[in-house]
């Protein structure tokens, strides 16, 4: 092959080299761009959870540190939720069913 093959061939390897590292280091610069945003807003929540809320801690205070008639007495609510809720999805159960049967029925 003539030289001058060689040095095209050189050259247009060269080029494509050239070219590709700037693809890369354009979208590297788009990508921290669009990342610097979510980046920033992460940072703000996690420093947002390190903070103490005193509306809230005031109010919810751990199980362990109440006494225990408080702690039983919430335990008792909370069953009771349990209960009504069982409650109403067995009457709703009931009522779809006696539906049902009154409209197989016709």
């Amino acid at each position: 092959m003539p030289w001058w093959i060689w040095l095209l061939l050189v050259l247009f390897m060269l080029g494509m080299i050239i070219a590709g590292v700037m693809y890369v280091i354009v979208h590297a610069l788009r990508g921290m761009r669009a990342i610097s945003g979510t980046v920033s807003r992460a940072g703000d929540a996690i420093e947002a959870m390190g903070r103490p809320d005193d509306r809230q801690s005031a109010q919810f205070r751990p199980i362990f540190t109440e006494p225990l008639n408080m702690a039983a007495e919430r335990y008792a609510d909370a069953h009771a939720d349990v209960i009504r809720r069982r409650n109403r999805k067995r009457d709703r159960h009931v009522r779809i069913w006696a539906d049902w049967s009154k409209f197989n029925r016709s």
